[in-house]
């Protein structure tokens, strides 16, 4: 399962408290640092995420339909952690944050699905970080 995506059921029961949106190629649904305001769940097309960097965008990862992104950001409030941006023209579902809270505190149990889609990219990043480190000392 991609690290991005959750159950369809989830994803069915999510989508029904969201609004469809639709955005043009090129579109910045949110920036790294940006006060964290909701999710996006990709109907079409597909969005890149990435790091901002001091010289532009960092490297970027694609995804498309069914996977949903802005999740750490909202769920922590503390703002998003990467930049997305449409590569194509997109078809989302956006729910605000607050809709998702109170409907997370309603059915706990699809609070571990989010749980689990959150450790899979934690344990993804820390094996590229480790992968990183590795091609760095043999660098050195």
């Amino acid at each position: 399962m991609n690290n991005f995506m959750v159950s369809a059921d989830l994803r069915e029961r999510l989508e029904a408290v969201a609004s469809m949106v639709q955005k043009p190629r090129g579109c910045t649904l949110f920036r790294r640092g940006d006060e964290s305001f909701g999710v996006f769940i990709i109907e079409e097309g597909k969005v890149a995420l990435s790091v901002d960097g001091p010289e532009g965008y960092g490297p970027t990862r694609s995804l498309g339909p069914g996977c949903i992104i802005g999740v750490p950001g909202t769920l922590s409030g503390e703002g998003y952690s990467l930049t997305a941006r449409t590569s194509e023209e997109c078809k989302l579902r956006f729910i605000p944050r607050e809709t998702l809270l109170d409907y997370l505190r309603r059915n706990p149990q699809h609070c571990f699905q989010l749980v689990e889609m959150l450790s899979r990219e934690i344990s993804e990043m820390r094996a590229a970080a480790q992968r990183k480190r590795e091609r760095i000392a043999l660098l050195a």
